[in-house]
């Protein structure tokens, strides 16, 4: 059976030899923390910060920006360079850059 240690497992095995991004998915993170993201797993230094259901709308109006904030401050401590990605218009922009996404 596949588990999400086990998943998590292999994809830090591959990490070793190829970079990988992991995307995350803030409708499906209910605490939205950058799990398995180079620290217990060691997986890889990039993350992006997505959204899984395309007809919910962009990333912004769906996450609370201190979540937002918060997740990109975790990852940052772990290491990791962090994109945000999720149905992104134009008016998102000034509320993402503060955050300073790569």
């Amino acid at each position: 059976m596949v588990t999400r240690e086990r998943c998590l497992d292999a994809l830090a095995r591959a990490g070793a030899h190829v970079p990988l991004i992991l995307v995350l998915f803030a409708d499906g993170l209910p605490g939205l923390r950058p799990h398995g993201c180079r620290g217990g797993h060691g997986i890889g230094r990039n993350c992006v910060l997505d959204t899984a259901d395309k007809g919910s709308g962009s990333l912004c109006p769906s996450s609370d920006p201190r979540r937002l904030f918060s997740f990109v401050t975790q990852a940052r401590a772990h290491g990791l360079t962090v994109g945000l990605a999720g149905s992104l218009t134009a008016a998102d922009v000034p509320v993402l850059l503060p955050l300073a996404p790569i």
